[in-house]
């Protein structure tokens, strides 16, 4: 058994908007593919997702439409184990099922490739499935698997082999000259628990293993079985294990979230809440952040990144003033209690009892090159450590100042900067010799907030004097009209420097002469940064009032991470809170908490994935490959996304057209439609961003050209008398043409009416809404604000139903069932639905959509809805009419109404089928007849 060191920290879990829990959808597994979309494996089949809403939820292909447990994903292809045994190839680059298979009677648990395009199946009951090309080989028990219940496979490209954790242990299968060889290894072996639940593979090579009781195992390149102890941590069932970078995470179905570092088995557990117990499944998306499915069919994310510590082994980690890290990464931070100091094996040393000697407030701190600790307080001067003397040294002694704010190691002294000038000090032996710099020495600066130096310069950050440099014998200020104060200093060399300073901005200056002025913005103002330090040579880390924020000083995007990120109650009382250490990880102290931010936040883009989706001609998907159209052809459609799983709602969106509109249009939609292009040239350009950022951000374009009309060019006048020339054979090919033209010319008013009609469904279905909601507001705020979050996301679901021109009935019921569950959350028992209709093939006819919603949206807005009167609205078949009833006891004044519905219901019904409905009513009820489809021709394509 392997004992692991252990640490505790936070990360922040907040649900998404990925999937709405209501629309009772049931994820099964998840996850991403090389564009950054999300594709969901559910009860309802395959759905695809860019984090803020559904875009593809349902597929013609019944392949894709029946419950899928597991998937699998690989070159553009989505393999797809299914509830009832079913292996499907799903191309998302043609977004096509290319194959669909009987594998199993029993479902499918996991799915993996091989280097030789072998795909293996892991069964419920029946072992294990291969299938080369068309040819299905089985592998159970009776070929020494371990057991016939599967329930995770990974192939292992080291050792060209399979393994699969199953309920009795775990087999490794090879094939070699296609004989089957099967290694297993159970109890006898070291393993504690035979059930494993799921495997993962680090960099090196080794296998790590996920029990069903919770217990973590290690297999290493000499087939060795290891048990990580992962105590203190209280483990359950591990659901999912994930690698990203060097360590492997592990999430358990009640306990929540831990990780290993594969390199020294550190364990880190982080303090869980109520939002992740249940987990089902964990991934990492794009921006390192961490990806949870809950048992609530919901998702969670977290950026692993932004890590806080609140306590170390019993240490209370608060009202930090001081924050450090030395050249050999040991970290360091003051409290009010102490300053203390972070070993490698993550536990603390207290170096001075600040609250036992006295000293309030330690803002500053320096660990020399002779290993002395200096550090600076706030009014009580100066003091050294070490080998447990402390010494301190005060204005009465020659120090210029008792408030040191900064401390600095150059040409072979000790500087402090304080808020009375600056000070030098030289050891000599035993002896301390102070040399101070005030405006009698040609420092026009008394209050000094940072030193950072050169070989050959000093540089002092001052409030009020701007930035001064020291070469050891005067003092020049470096002139800007762009600042008075100096926060803080950061370089990349010796003359290339990185200036805080106030109204929220970042100087760049190389040479003493500004190169560029970063204006840092947040909901239309300028924030207030204060430290800032360098994390490579194109990244900056800032700390401002409400958190942290990283640029890019390459092309000035930015992003701020606050509270959205768990940075709850940030605020800091002095400016060195923030350091990095040599692994790259910068350290930031505040008055709740420690944040860490990994290295690997370098990683992060700082702007969403801009993608143009799909491109339409009149409705049709196009081959994005295809730039030249005909003069006819010119309505486009553009379906946009923007990857950004943290916070979607954040993200701004442009756009623009160039050849139509020069100007960028910020939208919230993600489909654009152009209709009717003249000919010429076209550029669609799309970007999105945060804040000001936006304007840097990175654009995604599709250029296209629209010939021009054909009777307007050169060549059809030379052909024109060429054809005149040749005779009577030439006018009946020119009539020809223009017959086809005409045609074309009259598909296109066909096509702009039926989308006419489309469109006014939505803003109908929406007046009546917000009629509903408005009478709820007046009789309970809080239903009326749960009625219009589920009218939202019901409003996602239908728009994309509504794309289509007809659906299944059986599909068209459902939304209609749905829409009733919306309207009792106003009316109750009050409203009652009854359906008849048993007959399969009626279910399978054809029906526009959103159909009888509309006849309900009617029902409801025209009689009156009680509980001595409730309203009934039946559906049920009667010879060769769906029938949709209700109970008549109409509202005073309600009129006619005006009758857009029915008239549309009629419109669609003549255009698509050439039928006609049937309206009924009497003093009793009010009847709709709707002729039955069976069969339906499209005739709205090319």
């Amino acid at each position: 058994m392997l004992p692991l060191t252990s640490y505790s920290q936070k990360l922040y879990f907040k649900k998404t908007n990925i999937i709405d829990k209501e629309l009772g959808i049931i994820i099964n597994d998840f996850t991403q593919d090389k564009n950054g979309f999300l594709w969901l494996a559910t009860n309802e089949g395959l759905i695809q997702s860019d984090g803020e809403e559904l875009l593809r939820s349902h597929f013609s292909d019944s392949s894709l439409t029946e419950a899928i447990r597991c998937l699998y994903y690989k070159n553009d292809l989505l393999y797809l184990g299914s509830e009832t045994g079913y292996l499907s190839i799903f191309s998302i680059k043609n977004n096509t099922s290319t194959k669909r298979i009987k594998i199993s009677p029993s479902p499918i648990n996991s799915l993996c490739i091989d280097d030789n395009n072998i795909i293996w199946v892991a069964t419920e009951d029946n072992g294990i499935y291969t299938l080369d090309s068309d040819e299905i080989n089985l592998i159970d028990i009776n070929f020494d698997l371990a057991d016939n219940t599967v329930n995770d496979l990974l192939y292992d490209q080291k050792r060209r082999a399979i393994w699969a954790a199953t309920d009795r242990g775990i087999s490794l299968c090879t094939i070699t000259n296609k004989k089957l060889k099967i290694k297993n290894f159970g109890s006898n072996d070291g393993l504690l628990d035979n059930l494993i639940t799921k495997i993962e593979q680090d960099n090196e090579g080794s296998i790590w293993l996920g029990s069903y009781s919770g217990k973590l195992f290690l297999i290493d390149s000499l087939d060795q079985i290891q048990n990580i102890d992962l105590a203190p941590w209280r483990t359950d069932k591990i659901i999912d294990l994930k690698l990203n970078n060097n360590s492997i995470w592990i999430a358990c179905e009640e306990n929540g979230i831990g990780e290993v570092n594969t390199s020294d088995l550190k364990l880190g557990s982080y303090d869980q809440n109520e939002l992740i117990s249940g987990i089902k499944g964990i991934q990492f998306v794009n921006e390192n952040h961490l990806l949870i499915n809950s048992s609530e069919n919901e998702f969670l994310i977290a950026d692993k990144n932004i890590q806080i510590y609140t306590q170390e082994n019993g240490l209370e980690i608060n009202k930090l003033s001081l924050v450090y890290t030395d050249k050999n990464g040991l970290l360091y931070f003051a409290n009010d209690q102490g300053i203390y100091q972070k070993e490698k094996d993550n536990k603390f040393q207290l170096l001075v009892d600040l609250k036992k000697e006295g000293i309030e407030y330690v803002i500053s701190l320096l660990i020399d090159s002779k290993g002395v600790i200096w550090f600076g307080t706030f009014d009580q001067g100066l003091y050294s450590y070490k080998d447990g003397n402390l010494k301190q040294y005060l204005e009465n002694e020659g120090l210029i100042n008792n408030n040191i704010m900064t401390l600095h190691e150059w040409d072979k002294a000790i500087w402090c900067g304080t808020l009375g000038g600056l000070c030098r000090i030289d050891q000599n032996e035993d002896e301390i010799v102070f040399t101070n710099y005030s405006k009698e020495q040609g420092l026009d600066a008394a209050y000094i907030y940072q030193l950072y130096s050169s070989e050959k310069l000093l540089y002092i950050a001052t409030d009020g004097e701007g930035l001064i440099q020291f070469d050891k014998k005067q003092f020049k200020t470096i002139h800007t009209q762009l600042y008075e104060s100096v926060y803080d200093i950061t370089g990349l060399g010796d003359d290339h420097l990185f200036l805080s300073v106030e109204n929220g901005r970042i100087i760049e200056l190389e040479n003493g002469v500004k190169k560029k002025v970063f204006s840092i913005i947040n909901k239309d103002r300028p924030i207030d940064i204060s430290g800032i330090c360098q994390l490579n040579a194109s990244k900056l880390i800032f700390v401002w009032e409400k958190g942290i924020g990283i640029l890019n000083i390459n092309n000035g995007r930015y992003q701020l991470f606050g509270s959205s990120s768990g940075l709850n109650d940030f605020s800091y009382d002095f400016l060195n809170i923030l350091s990095n250490d040599k692994e790259g990880n910068t350290w930031i102290g505040t008055q709740k908490y420690l944040v860490k931010l990994e290295s690997s936040i370098l990683d992060i883009p700082l702007a969403p994935l801009s993608l143009i989706r799909a491109v339409e001609l009149f409705s049709t998907p196009l081959d994005t490959q295809f730039h030249h159209f005909n003069f006819d052809e010119n309505h486009f459609t553009f379906q946009l996304s923007s990857i950004w799983y943290q916070d979607p709602k954040i993200v701004q969106h442009q756009y623009r057209l160039i050849g139509l509109n020069e100007e960028w249009q910020t939208t919230k939609d993600k489909t654009i439609v152009f209709p009717k292009l003249e000919s010429g040239d076209y550029k669609f350009e799309f970007r999105s961003g945060f804040n000001e950022s936006i304007t840097d951000a990175k654009i995604v374009s599709y250029s296209f050209r629209i010939s021009k009309v054909f009777y307007s060019t050169w060549w059809f006048f030379t052909l024109s008398i060429i054809l005149f020339l040749i005779g009577i054979y030439g006018l009946i090919k020119y009539r020809d043409r223009k017959t086809i033209q005409s045609k074309k010319l009259e598909y296109e008013r066909v096509l702009s009416q039926f989308e006419l009609l489309k469109s006014q469904i939505n803003p109908h279905f929406l007046f009546n809404s917000l009629n509903t909601a408005y009478a709820l507001i007046a009789k309970n705020e809080e239903e009326a604000r749960n009625y219009l979050l589920s009218l939202s996301n019901y409003l996602r679901a239908i728009l994309t139903k509504n794309q289509e021109h007809v659906i299944s009935l059986t599909k068209e019921l459902k939304f209609a069932k749905n829409y009733t569950l919306l309207q009792k959350k106003r009316f109750g028992d009050n409203l009652i639905f009854e359906i008849n209709i048993e007959d399969e093939r009626v279910l399978e006819s054809y029906i526009p959509p959103l159909t009888l919603q509309i006849l309900l949206e009617n029902a409801i807005k025209h009689n009156i809805i009680s509980k001595t009167n409730p309203l009934i609205t039946k559906i049920f078949i009667e010879g060769d009419f769906l029938h949709i009833e209700n109970n008549l006891q109409l509202k005073k004044g309600s009129g006619e109404g005006t009758k857009i519905g029915l008239s549309n219901i009629k419109s669609r019904y003549k255009i698509l089928f050439d039928k006609e409905i049937i309206i009924t009513s009497n003093d009793q009820s009010f009847v709709v007849k709707l002729p039955i489809i069976y069969k339906y021709v499209e005739s709205f394509t090319d």
